[in-house]
């Protein structure tokens, strides 16, 4: 928004944000130089310490929430579901830490 209202000549944002955006601010009024690869969001993991009884519980809610509940949550991007995810799906994370020479 502090682009959008010349605030700042600079700004970062995630996607889904411009999209909750649509039809509330006139998107052609910011100019995108650049996106990066999609990075993982909303993940959910467990402590090795949790009982795997619950940990699987919460998966099943998740992966079975109805999509009823996403239209009424509007979240930003219009989430509609969760997916399992694999150690494969955070390649471009520890891709992009390396390029700015992160430890993780």
């Amino acid at each position: 928004m502090a682009v959008y209202n010349r605030e700042t000549e600079f700004g970062c944002v995630r996607n889904g944000m411009r999209v909750k955006l649509k039809g509330r601010i006139d998107l052609n009024q910011i100019r995108v130089l650049a996106e990066t690869e999609r990075y993982p969001s909303w993940a959910f993991s467990a402590y090795k310490e949790v009982d795997p009884v619950i940990a699987k519980k919460i998966k099943e809610a998740l992966s079975n929430m109805p999509a009823e509940l996403f239209d009424k949550a509007s979240l930003p991007g219009g989430v509609i579901g969760f997916a399992e995810a694999t150690d494969k799906n955070f390649d471009s994370v520890r891709k992009l830490a390396e390029k700015v020479e992160m430890e993780y």
